[in-house]
């Protein structure tokens, strides 16, 4: 019988971020498609607050998001562009005091979060394993391997509204 056993290791993680350009312009139109897909807060994902869908690829503006991180992934990585897809993006508007408990994007090969509404006293994303914070600002992707473990820490704010998408290799090109 085949057997799994888990070892940690040393490893670099790479966490991409940065601004992205043009992202004022469509911030509106990403908060109201939000707030129009919203569905109950059931805490049935790891996701403690109120969620979209999974898939928001047919609102132009998510569309336009997930070709930015497309974008901004094959210029740091060295297979180019095309080999990867973005197959799921969705919003989650948060609540004072709600989180995204500890979780893992896997199998994604690459996940990320867009900061879109996130005022003075939004949660911070924490990557336990490498003891990393990211404070949130409008405008502002991050992006880390998908099996890297991250949470939220809670709100002191009335709302905190982001945008999470996973990227996996695009089928048309293994």
């Amino acid at each position: 019988m085949p057997q799994i056993t888990r070892h940690k290791a040393y490893v670099d993680v790479p966490i991409i971020e940065a601004d992205i350009e043009g992202f004022d312009a469509r911030r509106d139109n990403l908060i109201q498609a939000i707030e129009k897909e919203l569905g109950p807060n059931d805490y049935k994902t790891n996701i403690h607050a109120r969620m979209t869908k999974w898939n928001m690829h047919d609102y132009e503006d998510f569309k336009w998001l997930s070709d930015q991180a497309l974008g901004l992934l094959w210029k740091y990585d060295r297979r180019g562009e095309g080999v990867w897809s973005c197959t799921s993006i969705w919003g989650a508007m948060y609540s004072k005091d709600e989180t995204a408990i500890d979780h893992a994007h896997y199998p994604a090969s690459w996940s990320g979060i867009v900061y879109v509404d996130c005022p003075e006293g939004a949660g911070c994303t924490w990557f336990p394993l490498i003891d990393k914070r990211v404070k949130p600002k409008d405008g502002k992707l991050i992006m880390f391997p998908g099996h890297l473990r991250h949470s939220t820490e809670p709100s002191t704010c009335d709302k905190r509204i982001i945008i999470a998408y996973n990227i996996y290799p695009n089928p048309t090109n293994r």
